[in-house]
């Protein structure tokens, strides 16, 4: 299952059904093979924790991922659940700038306000 929602991820099919067989696999797995409060040995204890915590963390960036899931993945092999403008960098593109890591392509234009004379970003 760690290979197939790896691959899932990488190539963008289906980030979000291979960000869940990852939780799935790491969430339970943290606490099957890292049981760090069993242990007597204070450096074993240690290094069990610490590669508890390690996983739990993976776990919760897989579910960063599949949150995430819907959003453009540059390194997907496939492209076909995306309609051009339905993200940043695709809107970006058609007004003719260049994306950059979701940032609008061009700057919003400065207006002045007719309240006290303020700055107002459009």
């Amino acid at each position: 299952m760690l290979l197939v929602g790896g691959l899932l991820v990488l190539t963008g099919w289906s980030r979000f059904i291979g960000a869940g067989l990852l939780f799935l696999v790491l969430f339970p797995g943290a606490f099957a093979l890292h049981p760090f409060w069993r242990e007597t040995d204070p450096a074993t204890r240690l290094s069990e924790r610490a590669q508890f915590f390690m996983t739990l963390a993976l776990a919760g960036a897989a579910l960063l991922v599949g949150y995430y899931g819907h959003t453009w993945w540059p390194l997907a092999v496939v492209h076909y659940h995306l309609r051009p403008g339905t993200t940043p960098s695709h809107r970006a593109l058609m007004d003719g700038g260049q994306a950059r890591s979701g940032f609008p392509a061009r700057p919003p234009a400065a207006t002045s306000s007719p309240v006290g004379g303020a700055v107002v970003l459009t």
